[in-house]
């Protein structure tokens, strides 16, 4: 019954020997069909992987912005407001943001060891992804201080959104004090 499947999808006498072989010897494995596939479907299966991840890796990775200088109320983010986006509409923007190495409160020194981005609160229809996903959005400003976010898609309902950030910075008391949580909001409106 399978050897008369595949003579009717593979009718060439090439691929009904190679099967008849394949499954006599009981070694059927993902190498066996990919042998079966004939050459131009290959190139067109192929083809259509690799622009599914060259377009997936293009729309995902944020650019950015090394000229940035951190100023101002928003310390270490750019742009510090989201612009306005448009129901049914595709949005696109790269935040960068500019991570401190130390800080002094109270006049105690803190170090810096890592920044962890753990949430960031979007209307419906959008997305964010780091450039450090990899690392699942884990920064040491020891390493570098830039980083950034994309946040795409097309929002689904028009509003005014208070986007929510949330990470998590160690530093140098954490072990005795805990890291620190930190939250800050930006208005979008859809």
């Amino acid at each position: 019954m399978l050897r008369a499947f595949f003579s009717v999808a593979f009718p060439t006498q090439k691929h009904k020997i190679f099967l008849s072989i394949v499954f006599i010897s009981k070694k059927f494995t993902a190498f066996a069909l990919v042998k079966m596939i004939p050459f131009k479907f290959k190139r067109l299966i192929l083809f259509f992987f690799l622009g599914f991840f060259v377009l997936n890796s293009a729309i995902a990775q944020c650019t950015i912005d090394y000229t940035y200088s951190p100023v101002g109320a928003n310390f270490g983010l750019d742009p510090d407001t989201l612009p306005v986006g448009f129901v049914g509409q595709m949005y696109n923007e790269d935040l960068t943001f500019f991570l401190p190495k130390d800080t002094t409160i109270d006049g105690l020194f803190l170090e810096f060891s890592d920044y962890h981005i753990t949430s960031i609160s979007l209307p419906l229809g959008l997305a964010w992804e780091c450039n450090n996903s990899a690392n699942n959005c884990h920064y040491d400003p020891n390493v570098t201080q830039y980083g950034c976010v994309k946040i795409l898609g097309t929002a689904l309902i028009a509003g005014y959104y208070d986007v929510e950030v949330n990470l998590v910075a160690t530093h140098s008391l954490s072990s005795l004090v805990g890291p620190e949580n930190i939250s800050f909001t930006l208005p979008l409106i859809i």
